[in-house]
């Protein structure tokens, strides 16, 4: 059975913006885009274990419908969270333009800029 993980992404984009930020922000300052496949990694340290079940992984459920896997890696006594999907992947990468693989020239998506919220 092939599970649906369509979304919105104009819903995305005017609706949700806050999540969107933040998720950018988590994956521009933890994560990275995989160069050569449609995968998506956050780590970080073992104290953000709570941070990943409690709140990142429900807001990928809430925008996504997707659960990211989370798994420990006992060589660096950290967790990282793998988001494979390629209509995920292809939103953060196309529609928001973050870079596959090392994070360099990195470019805020207008949305978040043009944010007139306070």
């Amino acid at each position: 059975m092939i599970k649906n993980y369509s979304f919105n992404k104009d819903y995305l984009l005017n609706k949700e913006k806050e999540r969107i930020a933040e998720l950018l922000g988590v994956l521009l300052g933890d994560g990275y885009m995989h160069k050569t496949n449609y995968t998506i990694v956050i780590s970080g340290s073992i104290d953000d274990f709570d941070y990943y079940i409690y709140h990142i992984i429900p807001i990928f459920n809430r925008l996504f419908n997707y659960f990211p896997r989370i798994k420990k890696d006992k060589r660096k006594n950290s967790y990282y969270l793998t988001i494979s999907n390629k209509q995920i992947f292809n939103f953060f990468h196309i529609d928001l333009s973050l870079k596959r693989g090392k994070k360099d020239d990195i470019k805020i998506p207008d949305f978040i800029l043009d944010n007139k919220e306070t």
